[in-house]
């Protein structure tokens, strides 16, 4: 009796509780179904995690794939991701040191790009140096901007632009014009065909069997050589060759330059130690006239290319007379420019056939009385006005 009670009393205890929880219905029962249901699934999935997932082409950084192409995260192939030290820069998914393109490219470098850089006239150049720009009547042939044969050559030019000595009976020539075979009644004498029996004979020059006096413009020469057409801006000078005429004008073309980094005290150009901004003045006397001009300023750079008129309509004989050519590199500043140093070039017959001179400027002590000067080097070229 008293059990039953006690039962009793439990049920009546327990009814307000089941009244307040409730009774599981059918659509709790259908939720943890579900529920089941997708934890069976994602159990499923982590049994193939690359199922439906894009690989990652740069590189992985905890769960996040990055590009792979910053100093602080490179890499690439879905590899971990790994930083840059402070000399390095990420390059192509690497870390490499600051500047390897100067130290790994057999071409040119534009930044820190590699460039082929043999034949590309707008980015010529090898062995790791900056990419050069041609200038617009050289090619860059082997990673070297080049002149044309006809502008470089003393002998005479193949027809594939190859510059020969042009001394050969079969490529005979000279001055950069196109080479010629002489023929079987001919030679190849100082670069021109000459015929064998006016030459054996002719005190003046050969005109192919006719001997000419050798004095005239169009046909100067000497001793049965071949007869030279001078052509404008010469004459035929008294020893029979061609010369410059006194009164013919001409430009001066500076082309490049080299310089030193440092000044003659040995500190930098600049005094935030960069490089120099060199332009180039040219002078001539020609009594009582005074010619001058300058170049544009190449900034720095310790290798300059100007290829720019210094001197306009000069007057052949100002050009070989009395000290010839000055010519002073400087260095451009805000206030004061420094003279680098200063060269001097008195032209001689060869130098008027148009093709490039080079032009050796002296260093100078400070004791000297025009001051101290770096050794530097000049090319230039005379062309006729």
């Amino acid at each position: 009796m008293k059990r039953r009670w006690m039962t009793h009393v439990f049920l009546m205890n327990a009814l307000p509780v089941l009244l307040l929880t409730g009774c599981p219905s059918e659509r709790a029962f259908e939720t943890d179904a579900g529920a089941d249901a997708g934890a069976a699934s994602a159990d499923s999935g982590a049994a193939d995690p690359d199922a439906g997932v894009d690989p990652c082409l740069g590189c992985v950084e905890g769960d996040a794939c990055r590009l792979g192409s910053e100093e602080r995260a490179c890499g690439q192939g879905g590899l971990a991701c790994i930083a840059c030290g402070v000399d390095e820069r990420c390059v192509d998914g690497g870390c490499e040191p600051q500047g390897s393109c100067e130290s790994t490219c057999a071409g040119c470098c534009e930044g820190e790009t590699c460039l082929l850089g043999e034949s590309d006239d707008l980015a010529c150049g090898g062995a790791g140096l900056m990419c050069q720009i041609c200038a617009s009547d050289e090619t860059c042939v082997n990673g070297v901007c080049e002149l044309p044969c006809e502008l470089t050559c003393g002998g005479c030019c193949s027809a594939d632009g190859t510059c020969l000595d042009g001394g050969s009976d079969v490529a005979c020539g000279f001055g950069g014009l196109a080479c010629e075979g002489c023929g079987p009644e001919a030679r190849c004498e100082s670069g021109s065909c000459v015929d064998v029996s006016c030459a054996a004979t002719c005190a003046g020059c050969c005109n192919g069997e006719v001997c000419e006096g050798g004095t005239l413009a169009d046909a100067c020469g000497v001793g049965g050589a071949a007869c030279v057409d001078c052509g404008s801006s010469f004459v035929c000078g008294a020893a029979s060759s061609c010369e410059a005429d006194p009164t013919s004008r001409w430009d001066l073309i500076v082309v490049s330059g080299t310089v030193p980094s440092v000044t003659p005290s040995g500190v930098p150009w600049d005094t935030a130690g960069g490089l120099p901004d060199v332009y180039a003045v040219a002078t001539v006397f020609d009594s009582p006239d005074r010619y001058t001009g300058r170049t544009e300023t190449d900034n720095d750079d310790l290798t300059p290319f100007w290829l720019g008129r210094a001197l306009d309509a000069v007057p052949a004989r100002g050009l070989t007379s009395g000290s010839g050519i000055t010519i002073r590199l400087f260095d451009s500043d805000l206030v004061d420019d420094d003279e680098m140093t200063r060269c001097q070039l008195r032209p001689t017959a060869m130098h008027f056939d148009g093709r490039n001179i080079s032009v050796s400027c002296p260093a100078r002590p400070s004791t000297d009385p025009q001051g101290p000067a770096v050794e530097a080097t000049l090319v230039v070229r005379l062309v006729a006005d």
